[in-house]
């Protein structure tokens, strides 16, 4: 076992990046053929050399680490992340293709190591509820329909006011002054959201998560892992605003509304990043519900109610094992480009492993009530 288990509150983004390529058993694993280096993990393999190592990262409480703090912000505000989660750094490279390690990368703080989203990436999603009517090319821009959106957010923070007077002349003016343009800087400044440690309390808030692309329908798909936010993590967005033709409490509470009907993050048109105003589910939970129990949280069987109907007795249904615990495997499988999840015991199924491609034969006309009666087979 790594000396990894041994550190309280480890630099993630270290042992994410660098340091779990340095780590004993998967260094032995390292191979060097045709002049590139290659990790060298079968990949029928029931375990990986990483598998301890980020185990060990997942068991991590927030309460360990210490806040990152910034005085200069002068507006913040707490959001929480919901199911799924939070999904940010997708496109840095994170690919050895070895299995059991992660295929996607994150973003963390270069400095503790914990999860932040990149002020540019808060800047560019703010700015986007601005303009969106904007082409890819810039042209053809009327801002009509960026208006009618202003508007509509302006009148659900009650600023019905600034609303009414809205237009595409004033809009214009607006985004110049808050984000500036390539010759003019904006008024306002935009700083990484961080996880904030105090209002979110002692619980994991890292985990791993698959999805499996179907690029071919001839071919079983391949699951690809990245590594998440878990939900229920407090995250305090922060600026430095200035009054201008908008007072700063103004483009506060429209900045909240926009994170919070848009999202943020990888993967938001499937439910990842987004964000409620409170986590009061999540805190009222029990105290002594374990750090196992909260990452374990989407370990569960996962039926979208719309495609129930397609699931009749004897239909089949092409599969992967996209994870495992103690006692059970999750296998993910499609249903009309729907992503369906069910859990199976291990002692039931003792030939099948994770990443294993399986059929899932249903032995009963689902009924809606996430309990599905089927048979799953590995593909030999």
């Amino acid at each position: 076992m790594s000396t990894w288990s041994q550190y309280t509150a480890p630099n993630a983004g270290l042992l994410f990046y660098k340091l779990i390529y340095k780590e004993a058993t998967v260094k032995e694993k390292i191979k060097l053929s045709n002049g590139e280096l290659f990790i060298d993990v079968q990949k029928d393999a029931k375990t990986s050399p990483f598998d301890p190592f980020y185990k060990e990262l997942y068991k991590k409480s927030i309460c360990q680490y210490q806040q990152i703090v910034n005085p200069a912000a002068t507006h913040r505000f707490t959001l929480f992340t919901t199911y799924p989660g939070l999904l940010v750094g997708s496109g840095y490279p994170h690919d050895t293709k070895a299995k059991g390690d992660f295929k996607i990368g994150f973003y963390f703080d270069h400095t503790s190591g914990l999860p932040v989203i990149p002020g540019s990436s808060v800047k560019g999603v703010l700015r986007s509820a601005f303009e969106v009517d904007v082409t890819g090319n810039g042209k053809n821009y009327t801002g009509e329909k960026s208006v009618e959106f202003m508007k509509w957010l302006l009148t659900e923070i009650n600023e019905n006011d600034i609303a009414a007077a809205l237009e595409v002349k004033v809009l214009k003016q607006i985004v110049q002054e808050i984000f500036g343009d390539e010759q003019t800087p904006g008024k306002d400044i935009f700083f990484d959201a961080v996880i904030n440690i105090q209002i979110t309390g002692d619980k994991p808030f890292l985990a791993n998560d698959f999805i499996t692309p179907h690029p071919n329908p001839f071919k079983n798909p391949v699951p690809i892992q990245f590594l998440k936010v878990l939900p229920g993590i407090g995250f305090e967005f922060r600026f430095l605003l200035n009054d201008s033709t908008w007072k700063s409490n103004v483009k506060e509470r429209l900045f909240q509304k926009i994170l919070l009907t848009l999202g943020i993050g990888a993967k938001t048109n499937v439910g990842y990043g987004q964000f409620v105003e409170n986590n009061e589910p999540q805190a009222t939970k029990p105290a002594n519900q374990s750090g196992a129990a909260e990452a374990e949280q989407t370990f569960k069987t996962q039926i979208p109610p719309h495609i129930a109907s397609e699931l009749k007795k004897n239909k089949e249904f092409d599969g992967v094992v996209i994870n495992e615990n103690e006692n059970d495997l999750l296998i993910e499988f499609n249903v009309n480009d729907n992503y369906c999840r069910v859990l199976k015991s291990k002692k039931r199924h003792q030939g099948v492993a994770l990443h294993d491609k399986v059929k899932v034969k249903i032995n009963a006309d689902y009924r809606n009530d996430n309990n599905l009666n089927c048979k799953v087979i590995k593909i030999t």
